[in-house]
């Protein structure tokens, strides 16, 4: 099987997972630590972020509703893309008056968000027929995130964020928008339908909402409280590295890691060690036990995240899967704000 076939929608869902995942592996890390270098203090760091969020969740809804209406996933997300291109293609030429790059940067952080459920969707009518490959499908767009952060990690030493950031951004998504089929072929397979709704089911995952919200704020300051604790910005890539890299293993035996266990003890453990986790982060920990912690919070995430994504393929009618992403990046996304603004 060659890997960029893109007549073979395992293959097509692949490659824009990512595809999408680099450009989150470009921004969330860094975007937090360019505010703050332009002088914005933590509080207005903060609020930007929540401002971040909030376009994140009105552009979901945006994109998934009215985009819905009218286009397919491989369609809606060739629009998209193209205008995530002229937005982050702009940035450089604004980069001089800081409003203007951050009222871009907003909307362009609000735009990469809202393509989540879409992308997210491909993988799951992907691997429909077998389920048990959306753990290893998943785990080449946290490879993909790996692979951008080290990458932007070793640019940022040398070169100035406001112009790596926009252009990269800008290159992977018009690559994505090119790569995009209008019509994605990923809905060909006869599976029996369940009939719980969208809304029952978000029901279920509120606990799984509530991880993912701690989750984004981890990772919104994560990197500015590690600079405070004493631990060197090189160290800081390497714990957000570990991360990932284990991230990428849970993702990988997902399967195998969760057998045996039902949903609600997985949201239970993740939740637990959640809590856990943000004890110790009010002290300054030492590398080594900031190492400890970056596993634990790699696999909740990939867990949880597969554990939902898992409930989504299955318990949704496949007519209405797209809306339940929506609904589930949407919610997500308005919890994340009110953590971020409080």
């Amino acid at each position: 099987m060659r890997f960029f076939q893109p007549d073979n929608v395992v293959c097509s869902a692949r490659f824009s997972l990512m595809l999408f995942y680099s450009s989150s592996g470009i921004l969330m890390p860094f975007l937090p630590a360019w505010i703050a270098a332009n002088g914005y203090n933590v509080q207005e760091v903060a609020y930007i972020m929540s401002a971040c969020m909030f376009s994140r969740a009105f552009l979901t809804l945006l994109t998934g509703n009215v985009l819905s209406m009218f286009a397919s996933i491989g369609a809606s997300i060739k629009i998209t893309s193209f205008i995530i291109v002229l937005v982050f293609t702009a940035v450089p030429f604004l980069r001089h008056n800081h409003l203007s790059t951050a009222i871009l940067l907003i909307l362009g952080s609000g735009l990469i968000y809202s393509l989540m459920p879409l992308v997210e969707q491909q993988g799951i009518s992907a691997t429909r027929t077998r389920p048990e490959l959306y753990g290893s499908l998943r785990a080449y767009g946290s490879a993909a995130y790996l692979v951008c952060n080290v990458f932007m990690g070793l640019f940022l030493s040398e070169s100035e964020f406001t112009f790596i950031l926009p252009f990269s951004l800008a290159f992977i998504f018009l690559t994505l928008s090119l790569w995009a089929r209008n019509e994605t072929g990923l809905q060909a397979s006869k599976v029996k339908e369940a009939s719980v709704s969208s809304a029952r089911l978000m029901l279920y995952l509120i606990p799984a909402f509530f991880i993912f919200a701690s989750n984004a704020y981890y990772y919104a300051f994560g990197v500015l409280h590690w600079v405070e604790s004493g631990i060197a910005p090189y160290y800081t890539g390497v714990l957000w590295a570990t991360g990932v890299i284990f991230e990428v293993l849970a993702f990988r035996y997902f399967s195998l890691l969760t057998k045996g266990i039902a949903p609600s003890g997985i949201f239970l453990i993740c939740a637990l060690f959640s809590a856990a986790r943000w004890y110790f982060f009010t002290y300054s920990l030492s590398f080594g036990m900031n190492f400890i912690l970056q596993i634990g919070h790699a696999f909740s995430f990939a867990l949880v995240y597969a554990t939902s994504m898992k409930l989504i393929a299955s318990h949704i009618p496949e007519s209405s899967q797209r809306r339940a992403q929506v609904d589930f990046a949407f919610i997500t996304s308005c919890i994340s704000l009110g953590a971020g603004w409080r």
